[in-house]
Parts: C-alpha cells; sequence; structure tokens
C-alpha cells in the first residue's frame, strides 16, 4: 500500500490491484467516510489511472521516488530563505510525501548558473560560487539530481546570456553547459531534471548586461532565462519542470504575492508547497 496525495485528499493505493481507496481527511483531523465515498473512490481511479501513477502492469516506468537519494542544487529558494523552519523547504516536502532516502540540499544564496566576473565587496564568498563550480563537493552517490536556478542571474549576475555554442561559465549559455556536462561526468547515467525560474515580482525590468570590453550590451528580462534553460535542456534531452508557467505563483497579483510570495521573490511555506506538489507530479510522469 502507497499514500498519495491531492490537496487536502488522501488516498492509499493497492499497487497490485491498480485501485486506489478515498480517506477525505479534514484540515483538523476529523476522518470521514460518508455515503459518497464509493462514488469518490471511482472517481479517483479514473484520475488515477488516466494519470498513470503507478505502473502500467504491461511494463510502465514510471519514476519510482521511495527509497531515493536526491540531490537539489540551487540558490536562496532551495536553502530555504522565506520559510519559518527546514521541514517547510520544498525537498524536505517532497522527502516526507514520497519517502526519499536522503534529499540533499546544495542550496546556496545568491549563487548563480554563470560566473560572476565583478562581486560586490560585501559580498560572502559562497556567493561567488556558481553552479558548475560546486558539483565537485557533492556527494558521488545520488538517484536523480534536481538543478533550480537562473533567477539571480538575471537579478544580480553580470555575464551576458551568451549563445548556444558557448561552453566556459562566462555566459548563462556556457554556464549552464559547464553544469551539465559537469553533473553527466560526475552521475553517469543518473537523470537529471531541470527546473525554470518562479516569476518574480520584478521579472518584467530591463537589466542590462555589459560584456568586460564594453562591446556587447544585452537588454534582458527573466523570460530570457528561462528561455536558455528550455533551450539547452532540450539539446541535452533533459525534462525541464517549467515552474515558470505551472508553479501557481506570481508575485505581481497582489493576492499571490500575499499567499505565497510575500516579498515577490522567495515563496513562502505555502508556495514551497506549491512547488512541492507541482515537482511530485511532474517526478511521477518521467
Amino acid at each position: 500500500m502507497r499514500w498519495y496525495r491531492f490537496g487536502t485528499d488522501f488516498f492509499v493505493c493497492d499497487c497490485e490491484k491498480r485501485k486506489m481507496y478515498w480517506m477525505y481527511i479534514e484540515f483538523f483531523g476529523k476522518k470521514q467516510a460518508g455515503k459518497d465515498a464509493p462514488k469518490m473512490c471511482r472517481r479517483i481511479n479514473q484520475r488515477f489511472l488516466k494519470n498513470k501513477f503507478i505502473a502500467d502492469a504491461r511494463g510502465g516506468n514510471n519514476m519510482e521516488l521511495c527509497g531515493k537519494v536526491v540531490h537539489f542544487l540551487g540558490d536562496s529558494i532551495t536553502k530555504g530563505v522565506g520559510v519559518d523552519c527546514p521541514e517547510h523547504i520544498y525537498l524536505n516536502l517532497i522527502k516526507q510525501d514520497c519517502e526519499l532516502k536522503q534529499a540533499n540540499n546544495y542550496g546556496i544564496s545568491g549563487t548563480r548558473i554563470a560566473d560572476q566576473r565583478v562581486s560586490l565587496p560585501d559580498w560572502p564568498d559562497a556567493f561567488k560560487l556558481y553552479f558548475a563550480s560546486r558539483v565537485a563537493d557533492m556527494a558521488p552517490g545520488a538517484d536523480l539530481v534536481v538543478i533550480f536556478g537562473g533567477t539571480n542571474d538575471y537579478g544580480h549576475g553580470d555575464a551576458l546570456p551568451g549563445q548556444m555554442s558557448d561552453r566556459t561559465p562566462d555566459t548563462f549559455y556556457g554556464g549552464l553547459h559547464c553544469l551539465i556536462l559537469r553533473l553527466m561526468e560526475k552521475y553517469p547515467g543518473v537523470p537529471l531534471v531541470l527546473l525554470t525560474p518562479l516569476h518574480r515580482q520584478d521579472e518584467r525590468e530591463d537589466h542590462i548586461k555589459v560584456s568586460a570590453d564594453g562591446q556587447t550590451v544585452c537588454h534582458t528580462t527573466l523570460s530570457t532565462y528561462v528561455e536558455i534553460i528550455r533551450e539547452v535542456a532540450a539539446y541535452y534531452a533533459i525534462p525541464v519542470c517549467d515552474l515558470f508557467t505551472l508553479s501557481g505563483i506570481q508575485p505581481e497579483l497582489p493576492l499571490h504575492r500575499e499567499l505565497y510570495c510575500p516579498d515577490g521573490l522567495h515563496p513562502n511555506a505555502a508556495g514551497h508547497r506549491l512547488i512541492a506538489d507541482r515537482l511530485e507530479g511532474f517526478l511521477r510522469t518521467l
């Protein structure tokens, strides 16, 4: 038997019989099994089978997460800035929901996928550690690696977006290529998953990136980096969980900012719950 969660509803899954049994749990923990329970069971069985949450009897290969070791490489959102306790970080929610053996947090605040040309004097040394530079320090064993970054490259990074042919961390394209290649070398055969950045309140502002020699000037918005992540991931045939499109968080909306992202950038506990739900559902389709 396995437990699955949809909002405030919990279901017990009998994988051998390919059925799900419904049990509604109110916010205050009161269990109910009313007269509509059989009807709900039928509905959930239909949804369960339609969305293929378990392997098909003929040999489906949906990703099994129970007992797996997952590395999460990211920035301040992965580190947990914005939540009141580590248990509410999206990766720890996934660990609990999916019964992971380990959910290793490699999030460092302020870091970027590309290298930083000029660092501010008051920046901690850790801010200078672009993603690919940290791969060597990650634990050797993993069943899955999740990469969640890009918002700081837009927000305060000074690297140019670059072009698809770049292979050095001096541009965003190049930094992403370097990261993926180093992860593939360190974890051969291990699945990688890329997450696009979340929406942020200032995402439409024109951020100007200038090359070191001053000859190249690029105007960027957050969507510039989202599109690059999608393009590079497609080149390597790496699945992308597109949180920019699917997260349900848009801080430009006053209601969403109040509910999920009070500072316009870092999700709170409710926002991390949304991220965890989206990523769990996405991983189960792989």
